[in-house]
């Protein structure tokens, strides 16, 4: 087994002015068959910048697998209706490891209007399951931590 560690940060984009943030929304972040929700980010609606950690324990050949994507999707909360998806992102985990064990992108956030609501930056290291303690890997500089 080995861990994957996805740093996530979400960037409100400055060009769409049309397109807003709502004050509150979720993120959730799947690879494979793990699914990961952050709790609530609260957003001033016109610049924002939001950093997480996702940890999840993947299996040794994970890069070669087809089903190897990380799938972020963006959701508004809502009292009376279902919760609203306000945009996705997603992206082959072997087209971010551009070197040995760790990797960075940087893709913009469609909307369902397929209008850019923002960028999210992934950036990815991949550890062997003995290397990785806990202590490491909960290390927060600034973050909030998701997953193991």
């Amino acid at each position: 087994m080995k861990i994957l560690e996805v740093i996530l940060t979400l960037k409100s984009s400055k060009e769409h002015h049309e397109t807003r943030w709502p004050n509150k929304f979720y993120a959730v972040l799947s690879v494979q068959q793990a699914k990961l929700k952050t709790k609530m980010i609260k957003t001033n609606q016109d610049d924002f910048a939001w950093k997480g950690k996702f940890v999840f324990q993947v299996e040794e050949n994970f890069l070669i697998k087809p089903d190897a994507f990380l799938n972020l999707k963006i959701y508004r909360p809502r009292r009376l209706l279902s919760n609203e998806l306000l945009g996705y992102a997603r992206t082959p985990a072997s087209g971010v490891m551009g070197f040995e064990g760790w990797g960075f992108s940087s893709l913009p956030v469609s909307g369902r209007s397929d209008m850019p609501l923002g960028l999210v930056n992934f950036g990815l290291v991949l550890w062997p399951a003995r290397h990785a303690t806990m202590e490491f890997l909960k290390e927060k500089g600034g973050m909030e931590i998701y997953g193991l």
